[in-house]
Order: C-alpha cells, then structure tokens, then sequence
C-alpha cells in the first residue's frame, strides 16, 4: 500500500509561505529605504534617488535631458521631444469640474512637509549691488549660517539642496 502524506499540500502551502515572506520583506524594504532629492543650480541638475531602488535625473545640455533607471530598466529622453509628442495628441476637451475636499487638507500637507529633512544646503548670493551686498556680508558669520550662506562680491549665484525622507 502507498501510504499518502498527512498533508498532502504541504510544499505548495510552504511555496505560497515563501512567496508571500519575500513580498512583505520587499514592501519592508520600499517603505524602509529612504529617497533623497538634490538640486545643484551650479550645473543644471535635479536628481531625485530611491536608494537601492531607482532614481530619476533632470539636467540641461543644450537642451533639457530627463534619465531614469528603475532596477533593471534604464532610459534616457530628451523633453523636447515629450513636448512634440503631447503636442500631436492634444485635443479639444470640455474640462470636467472636480469636486475637492480642502477641509484638513492643509494640515495634511504640513504633516507631509515635517517629514522632510535638509542633509546639506548651500546658497551663495550676489545682488549685484555692492553697498547691498556689503549691508548683508555679515549673515556670513552667524553660526547657524557659516557654512551654508555665502554671501559674496564676484558675481556667483548658486542653490544646493539635499533633502531626505522615509516613505514609512
């Protein structure tokens, strides 16, 4: 006699176990792993980053270039060209109203916007003016200020930002 096991769907529950630990241990790692923005205006980039994840670059080269990569996948297009093809397909629509819900919708936003945390932030200024610039020179020596406001008299303006959030 072939004696049959107790439970004769026992590697198939112990596959779906497998298959639904390893979904939950990536959504762990989605919502664990944290995106970082950084904006330079010293070289037109704008570079948003899910660390081990994906990350999307906007930068101007003679013309504006847009590169994303999503684990595998990698791609590099131009906007100008996105701008011709949404100029074909445009056509005239009536505008649908939309129903909006602003009540705690503010609040919200400011709950989202607490999240948010400024690594490094670098921001040289010349007004052009040097009595100005000369009126605002010592910003540059307050402590909470000494690294990152420059204020300066040889004509370079500059924004840097690195800002990083959790998506838990």
């Amino acid at each position: 006699l072939i004696r049959t096991p107790p439970f004769p769907n026992l590697c198939t529950m112990i596959w779906v176990l497998g298959i639904l630990f390893f979904i939950c241990l990536l959504l762990v790692w989605f919502l664990i792993s944290p995106l970082v923005l950084e904006i330079d205006s010293r070289k037109p980039v704008a570079m948003l980053k899910w660390v081990s994840i994906g990350k999307a670059i906007i930068w101007y080269e003679e013309e504006w270039w847009v590169s994303f990569r999503v684990l595998f996948f990698q791609k590099k297009i131009s906007l100008s060209s996105i701008k011709k093809r949404t100029q074909k397909k445009a056509t005239d629509q009536p505008a649908k109203k939309i129903k909006r819900r602003t009540k705690g919708m503010f609040r919200k936003i400011i709950r989202v916007l607490r999240t948010f945390r400024v690594e490094e932030w670098q921001l040289a200024i010349d007004t052009g003016d040097y009595a100005l610039n000369a009126q605002i020179y010592p910003l540059n020596f307050l402590p909470a200020l000494t690294h990152h406001l420059g204020i300066n008299f040889n004509d370079e303006n500059y924004l840097y930002v690195k800002i990083r959030n959790r998506p838990l």
